[in-house]
């Protein structure tokens, strides 16, 4: 196990996390559930760096040729009609964080509502920050490996 690569993966993470929560932030200004769960998220990553790419990493992974076509075409039609049900539930339960109050799954509606809206370069800062996430996680399986 390489501490100092699993280290730098977590921040890669964590750190896109915050990019992303800043889109969500710009989308919905002073809506308390976004504040809400900016502030879980800041929480959790202070208190456990890998909270959150132990929690969403999977998710990334089942997904991931999805998402880099989506990165490479600009073709977001996987991510819109996609329900993510439980994807949704069993990250945010692993994380601690919205499983019961169903507030992860509202804030993706959020983002679908509102990405038709969004200008080419934001939806391309998205994509990016989601691929740099799985990236992180991949980085992180193999450095945390034996």
């Amino acid at each position: 196990m390489s501490l100092p690569k699993v280290a730098h993966a977590a921040e890669t993470f964590n750190s896109q996390v915050r990019i992303l929560l800043k889109v969500l932030d710009r989308l919905y200004p002073g809506d308390p559930e976004v504040g809400n769960l900016r502030r879980r998220a800041g929480l959790a990553m202070a208190a456990e760096p890998l909270a959150l790419l132990k929690a969403g990493g999977p998710h990334l992974v089942r997904h991931r040729a999805q998402i880099a076509e989506a990165a490479k075409s600009g073709d977001d039609t996987f991510f819109l009609t996609s329900a993510f049900e439980g994807d949704l539930k069993k990250a945010a339960g692993a994380a601690g964080e919205g499983a019961a109050d169903g507030s992860t799954e509202r804030l993706v509606g959020k983002i679908k509502a509102r990405w038709p809206g969004l200008d080419e370069t934001q939806k391309k800062g998205c994509r990016a920050a989601v691929c740099r996430m799985l990236d992180a996680y991949l980085d992180y399986c193999e450095a945390a490996a034996p």
